[in-house]
């Protein structure tokens, strides 16, 4: 059997990574710095491995020991794993399934680059078309200069963080801000911290995600999945989502990564308004939250990109079927119908549909967590959900 490394299996995508490739018949080393991670459980797991944390210095020893003792032929690309390795690359790249050249691989982990890639490209290209308003500031010596207001507001992305700067000096990366004016305070309390912002125009519409498999410029396949709900919440949107297909957006991503000369899987995210409209948000050059429906779809990109990197192989389903739909019920969905419920602007019998789908939904929609052969990782997550509840209502009673 392949041996194939799949680090951070506490995450919703590499455990949807481990259980394809290990339904596949690769025997699959999964790891984490995470004691408890969910994945270590899977029934496709051949091997649980607890590693050390990324930053402790025995990593890229024992990275490299683990690798030489079981023979590993592949790592599944994360971006923590990505950053340990970077000033080894060479010394690790023949087993990643993404482009060779740490130029253009460690380009998609940086928006600030991207963009700039974007507005330097030839104007024929169009890919400022479907494009936020875009301002890439050095913080130390540039004016803050602030795209055209939008009724949407604005995002403020920082990067670089200021070295020696102590962890609890907690100004998040993706800030969002109503006016200029908090745009210009955002950035003020961020000055110490970070170096680099990208500040972009916010827009609106229902969440989009194109997922494609890249190999020199063509897409070998692709998926299209769109976020039922139609507002985001508290713990992210895409916790309802259904396969579909936008060929002007799967056209854009396309476009968009064959310009960067990407290698391997991508996410790209957009924003769909009801009459067509679409705005790019960002590349993800990782697998993806929704990584589960993809595979149900019938699009299963870690089987595809293990057979694609170690086998080259090309010819698969291209498209997935449409109408597949998958929940995050624990904890998307809760979080979903409680900003409903504790929306001022929903009437009482609004109130009692939100209800009413959040109970239809363990009918009529699969969990990611439920999987053919592995569904004991459902039962696991609920009674994480349940833990980690009771843990933040505890320590609210004790603070308060």
């Amino acid at each position: 059997m392949i041996n194939i490394l799949v680090p951070e299996a506490h995450t919703r995508a590499n455990i949807a990574a481990i259980r394809s490739l290990g339904r596949a018949g690769y025997s699959v080393h999964a790891c984490s710095y995470q004691k408890n991670a969910l994945g270590l459980k899977s029934n496709y797991v051949t091997y649980a491995v607890i590693q050390p944390d990324y930053s402790a210095p025995e990593y890229l020893d024992w990275l490299e020991d683990y690798i030489r003792h079981h023979d590993i032929k592949m790592i599944v690309p994360t971006g923590n794993f990505l950053n340990s390795i970077r000033s080894h690359f060479e010394k690790f790249k023949h087993l990643l399934p993404v482009s060779q050249n740490p130029d253009i691989l460690y380009k998609f982990f940086g928006k600030t680059d991207i963009v700039d890639c974007y507005q330097k490209a030839p104007s024929e290209l169009h890919l400022m078309d479907h494009h936020p308003d875009s301002v890439i500031i050095d913080i130390k010596n540039d004016d803050v200069k602030i795209p055209k207001e939008t009724p949407f507001g604005y995002f403020v992305k920082f990067e670089d963080r200021v070295e020696n700067v102590s962890d609890e000096e907690n100004i998040p990366e993706l800030n969002f801000a109503k006016n200029p004016a908090e745009v210009r305070e955002i950035i003020d309390n961020a000055r110490h911290v970070w170096q680099t912002a990208l500040i972009q125009s916010g827009c609106t519409g229902r969440q989009v995600g194109v997922s494609i498999l890249m190999d020199k410029g063509e897409a070998l396949a692709v998926s299209c999945v769109r976020d039922v709900h139609l507002k985001p919440h508290s713990k992210g949107t895409m916790s309802l989502r259904e396969t579909c297909w936008y060929e002007d957006i799967v056209s854009d991503a396309i476009k968009r990564l064959r310009f960067l000369d990407w290698q391997g899987c991508a996410m790209v995210e957009y924003r769909r308004e009801e009459n067509g409209n679409f705005t790019l948000i960002e590349i993800n050059a990782r697998y993806w939250q929704y990584l589960h429906l993809d595979i149900k779809s019938g699009v299963d990109f870690p089987k595809y990109q293990a057979e694609w990197f170690l086998e080259g192989k090309k010819e698969f389903t291209y498209r997935p079927i449409l109408g597949t739909k998958s929940r995050d019920t624990w904890p998307g969905e809760v979080a979903w119908a409680t900003n409903e419920l504790r929306d001022s602007s929903n009437a009482g019998l609004r109130k009692l549909r939100v209800i009413e789908k959040f109970i239809a939904g363990f009918i009529l929609y699969d969990d990611d967590f439920n999987f053919t052969g592995d569904r004991k990782l459902y039962f696991y997550n609920f009674l994480k959900y349940i833990k980690s509840e009771f843990t933040a209502l505890i320590h609210k009673t004790h603070v308060g």
